[in-house]
């Protein structure tokens, strides 16, 4: 999830965008499911095999956990 955060963080991001996420508390990340999630999801082929009885996780899951460590890694360089 760094490593995809790091990437999406320096190429995809406007300043305007990290600055909203940024402000941001955690809980309020959701707001960006749509829009920048779903950009994620897309951009980056976000693909898991979702009958794995093993490690189940839903592809829309994933792009959120990239979305968590990109405000987590905005707020941290603030």
């Amino acid at each position: 999830m760094k490593e995809a955060a790091d990437h999406i963080v320096a190429n995809d991001l406007n300043q305007e965008t990290k600055d909203s996420l940024t402000h941001l508390d955690s809980s309020e990340i959701i707001k960006f499911h749509f829009t920048l999630g779903m950009y994620i999801r897309n951009k980056y082929e976000v693909d898991l095999d979702e009958a794995d009885n093993f490690f189940p996780i839903h592809r829309d899951d994933v792009s959120f956990m990239v979305l968590e460590e990109i405000h987590r890694k905005l707020n941290e360089s603030r």
